[in-house]
This record gives structure tokens, sequence and C-alpha cells, in this order.
């Protein structure tokens, strides 16, 4: 600015003199203060006084600026505690709430406005979240001590009664002297949290069909059950169950009857049990129960309502009836019992026995039972079979299918048939251990072998064959579910390069029914490519002539069971004709098995029946013998353990 204008204006104003303070904030230049004078001169009083005043004016703004920062806290403050999702309570010195955020309020049910001044203990109550019992004077504990008091597993009971699971931390505010002058209390809902935890710890646990508890978690009960019954000498009650006819409702009627069966069966056996006993879903159509502190004979009298409610049950599904059954293995747990995998294994035994002594019943597990042992030894098979499939000790015998109308070579159609060549180089035929095979889902195995060798020697044998040979191979009810089986076959068929049209496949009336939906679909895929069908043991069902329409076959084998006695059985021999009258109507080729002497082969002439087959033609040889091969050297000298007229 102009110098002289500021000697113009002081002139004007009648300015003689002048004092300027500066103020500063902080050690740093915030302003100034000027004092004018139109008279003498300042003095040093005057400079004193101007000072302490710009002093007070220096801690004035300070104060101004701290009560304007202590108004943004405190509203930073507000505004945060409205805003976080944990609930936030302060009280005084007393315990009396002095502040409640909106979290809070929603939490105990109570607004800030109604909490004010009331103590904790009339606001809200603790209780433990397991046995329900209330927690008190957390507050003033933490008062008096001075210290953090962190809380887990507790709940909150809110005004209205309504419970939420919390974690909650107080801590005491302090004064400058270290002393309590009230607490800060923070909640943390874990409702939804505790909920989702226990939703997936149930979903881990339970079937989610059914709801029941699933193989791991039942075998973890069996396990504290075992470990009661021998540490403490209760006595509970293991029950292994498993429905009878159950796949034939999953075949005919589809997954969706399956496990609406399955939901109505798991409740009838709930009615049949008390709350506290344990049951499980150990697989498909198998069930586990412990019968807990329970006597053999009333475990007893509860299964066998169970068998009989269940056979007396008739599911429903789109206007047809299903009729089912149980077969139950009943093991009872004591202080001689081992561990949960040996006694699941003995009431899975004593199921199966049930089951293979004609269905619907219950069997219990003894020690010395004779039908067990004989079960426990099918159990070592397992492991012979395996052994015996890794070690090509499985070879191929043959027996001759014939005509019974026109003259053809013996061995120009043959039924390939499978031993085990045992440890010590005997040969095992299959009754001895096929029962063990199926049981133990081997089967699968033992037919892939089979078809393999039986391929790898069409391939070898076509060469010199003149006389248009048939091979029949034998499919389990087991390979039937197998989803790859069809694959393989094929798989085969391009590796050997062999002739499907000298090739039928033989399936059991009983696994055609009880699988009927797979045996539909291997028997088109597989004949589209040439492979014949058989359908063997015809005439053991209940309802073969009904199933019969629904199977695209080419040969009718009719069950040895009615061929062995119709020379003299009126009955059997009835069979046999109905069963060939019914095959030559649909089209169907008749082969009559255990055919075991001339008497037979003469009564199957005069029904007309196309083959015959049975120790009466041909006894089961190596297919070497049976169909020698130019450069074959023989088979070694076997030594055979048993066998039973009339069986291959």
């Amino acid at each position: 600015a102009d110098p002289r204008a500021k000697k113009q204006l002081a002139e004007e104003l009648d300015i003689k003199a002048a004092l300027l303070t500066p103020v500063t904030i902080n050690d740093q230049p915030y302003g100034a203060i000027t004092v004018f004078r139109s008279h003498e001169e300042f003095d040093e009083i005057d400079e004193q006084l101007i000072t302490q005043f710009s002093q007070s004016v220096q801690m004035a703004i300070i104060n101004m600026q701290l009560v304007s920062d202590m108004r943004s806290e405190r509203e930073r403050a507000e505004v945060t505690l409205h805003s976080i999702g944990d609930a936030v309570i302060t009280t005084n010195v007393n315990g009396e709430i002095e502040y409640m955020n909106h979290v809070a309020e929603s939490l105990t049910a109570w607004s800030f406005r109604e909490a004010k001044s009331k103590t904790v203990q009339d606001v809200f109550r603790i209780e433990d979240i397991d046995t329900g019992e209330a927690i008190h004077d957390v507050v003033m504990s933490c008062l008096d001590d001075g210290i953090i008091i962190n809380k887990s597993a507790i709940s909150l009971v809110s005004k209205n009664g309504n419970k939420k699971d919390i974690e909650s931390s107080i801590s005491p505010i302090l004064n400058t002297s270290g002393q309590a002058e009230g607490v800060v209390i923070v909640f943390h809902d874990e409702t939804q949290r505790r909920h989702l935890e226990s939703t997936i710890k149930h979903q881990a646990a339970h079937d989610p069909l059914t709801d029941l508890l699933n193989r791991d978690a039942f075998d973890t009960e069996l396990s504290d059950h075992v470990y009661d019954a021998i540490n403490n000498d209760k006595t509970h009650v293991l029950c292994y169950l498993d429905l009878d006819r159950f796949k034939l409702i999953n075949d005919t009627a589809g997954h969706g009857a399956g496990d609406q069966c399955l939901i109505q069966i798991t409740s009838l056996i709930q009615s049949h049990i008390r709350g506290d006993d344990i049951l499980g879903r150990l697989g498909g159509d198998e069930f586990g129960l412990i019968l807990k502190s329970c006597s053999q004979q009333s475990a007893l009298k509860v299964t066998n309502s169970i068998v009989n409610a269940i056979s007396n049950m008739q599911f429903k599904w789109e206007g047809c009836d299903y009729k089912l059954g149980v077969s139950i293995g009943m093991n009872p747990l004591n202080s001689s019992s081992q561990n949960a995998a040996e006694e699941i294994r003995k009431a899975d035994l004593a199921c199966y026995t049930a089951k293979d002594q004609g269905r619907n019943q219950v069997y219990i597990y003894e020690k010395q039972d004779s039908e067990l042992i004989r079960r426990q030894k099918e159990t070592h098979w397992a492991t012979r079979i395996t052994e015996a499939i890794e070690n090509n000790r499985l070879c191929l015998y043959a027996q001759p299918i014939v005509s019974l109308k026109y003259k053809k070579p013996l061995n120009s159609h043959v039924e390939v048939l499978v031993r085990l060549i045992d440890e010590d180089n005997q040969v095992v035929p299959p009754d001895a251990f096929i029962p063990a095979a199926e049981r133990y889902n081997l089967m699968p195995l033992i037919d892939r072998k089979v078809i393999f060798e039986t391929f790898s020697f069409i391939n070898q044998y076509s060469v010199q064959d003149t006389n248009d040979t048939h091979f029949s191979i034998n499919l389990s009810g087991n390979t039937l579910t197998d989803k790859d089986i069809i694959s393989d076959i094929k798989n085969m068929v391009s590796e050997f390069d062999i002739n499907t049209r000298s090739v039928c496949f033989e399936i059991t009336e009983t696994a055609a029914i009880q699988n009927l939906t797979q045996a539909k679909k291997l028997i088109k895929e597989l004949k589209a490519i040439g492979f014949k069908f058989a359908l063997d043991d015809f005439g053991s069902g209940l309802s073969s002539f009904q199933y019969l329409k629904n199977l695209s076959i080419d040969y009718l084998k009719i069950d040895g069971s009615f061929v062995a006695d119709m020379v003299n059985n009126t009955i059997d021999h009835a069979m046999v004709a109905a069963i060939n009258e019914v095959g030559h109507v649909m089209g169907i080729e008749t082969i009559a098995e255990y055919v075991e002497n001339d008497q037979i082969i003469k009564k199957l002439k005069e029904i007309n029946v196309d083959y015959g087959q049975g120790y009466g033609i041909a006894q089961p040889e190596p297919i070497e013998q049976i169909l020698p091969l130019n450069d074959d050297k023989g088979s070694p000298s076997l030594k055979v353990v048993h066998n039973k007229p009339g069986r291959t």
C-alpha cells in the first residue's frame, strides 16, 4: 500500500500511536490485535495489558476449537454407534443405562427413552445357551474388578421374551484415577451364523431325502453305544434292515416313486420305535437301527412289528400298488462286543441270512450259528476271488446246448462257464464262490474277465470254426446295473474283431425283473450291433409272463427245477409245456435246462422244445476240450473240488 495514503488516513482519524500484538495458535500465526491512540505514546503497562488481552483471545480461540472438535467427535461417535451392526449400551457406576444405540433397542425390544436410568437387569436377561441358566451380575463384576469380560455361547432374552444368540464384550469406563465410572456393553447377534452352522452340521450328518442319520453319523453313534455296552454293562440291540422288492419300484416307476417310498418307509419304522432310539439310512434301501437299553426279547418284538407293518404296507404310485418287505439282521450289543465295524458286519451278515432264507423276516446273530459260520466263510471268498482275478486264475469251461429237432454237431452251441483255480491248483466250481461274488459286488469283475477271455478265444477259434459255433455268456444282475458295461463290451468287440452274431448273453429272469430298465437298455443297445439274448431260469419268478413282453429276447431257458422232474410230475410237465408254447407264440426259441436223462429228452421232443442242456447230454469241460484249438497243447491237469449234477 502507498505510505502516503496511510499517513493521510492517520491524519484524518487523528491517530498518533499504534500497538500491534500477534496472535498465535500452536506456535503458528493466527492473526493480530492492533490498538490505536489519538494522544501520547503507549507505555510499558499498556504493552503488558495488550499482551495479556492477546493471550486471552488466543485461549478463547483454542477453547472454541476444542468445543468444535468435541462436538464433531461426538457426532461421529453417534453416527458410528448408530451405523455399526452391533448393539452398544453404556451405563453409569450404578449399572444404570445412559446410552443405547438403535441395534440395542431392537435387540432388547426397549427404546432408549424407556430404558434410560434403568439397570441392565431390568432391561434384559442373559442365559447360558446350552443350559438356559441365567447369568447374573456381569456388569457389576466388570465395575468392581475393572476388567473386560467377554462372553460367548449365551442368549439375550428381550422384553417380549424373544431369544437371540449373542457374543458380548463388557468393558469398564475408567476415569483419570483408574476408577470405573461405568461400562460399555457390546452385543454381536450370532443367531443367523449359529443357525447356519447348525444347518450345515445337520446336513453333514443326515440323509437329505429321509432326514435320518447318514452312514458316517450312524457309525459314530454305533461306536459310542458299543463303548457304552462294553464299559458300562449296558445292553443295546443293533439292527440292519434291507428292503425287499424296492429295486422293482425304482426300475418300473422311476426314482421319484422310489424316493417317496423311502420317505413313507422311514415314517413307518419311526412309528414303531422310541424317540431316543437311533435310526439311520446306510445306503439306497438299507437302514441301521440301534434300540437303546433294550433286551433281545423286546427288540425281537419291535423288529417283528416292523416286518409286519412293511409287509402289510401298500405303496401306491400313479394308480399302481406295490408290495414290499424287509429283512432284518439283529445283533445284541453287550460286554462281549468288539468294535463298531465288527458289530455292524455281524448285523449285516444276519440280515443277509434272513434275506437268503426267504426274506421278510428277522434273523438274530449268534456266534456259534452254523448258518452264520457258513456265511462268514463267504466273506473270506471275497478276498480269494479278487486275488484270483488279479493273478489270472479264472478259467473258461463250456457245456454244449444241443438241438432237439435237428442233427447238429455237439459243439455247435455252448454255454461258457467260469471256474476258479485255487491256490493248490484245484478247480473250484461256481456254486462255491459265486454267492460271495454276488454278495460283495464282484460279479462285474468276473463277468468282464469271462467276456474278455471268451472274445479272445472266439478270435482264435473263428479261423478254424466250420460249425458257425454260438457262444452263450452269463451276465449277473450286478453287471446289468454297471454303467460302463455296454461301452466296455463294445470296446472288446473292437479289440478282438469278433462276429457279434455268434454271441448270446444270458440274463436270469430274476435279475432282469429286478433291473428292468437297465436290462431293456442293455438288450436294445447290444442287439443293435448283432448280439443275441436269452432269459435264463425262466418260470422261477412270480410274474414271468407279465414281464416277458417287455424284453426283446431270442431264447427262453426254461427253469431246470421244472425240467428235472417233468417225467414224473404232471404240474412240472405242464409248466414246461406252457413256457415253451408262450415262447413259440412270441417267436422265441426255447432251451430246457437240467436235462439229466433220455426220458426227459423224449418228453421235451414231444412238446417241441427247441434245445436241451444238462448232464444227460454233456457235462461242462474246459473250453479247449469242447472246442480244441489247432495249436492247443492241452490243458493242465486240474483236480475238481466238487460238482453237483445238473448244475453248471
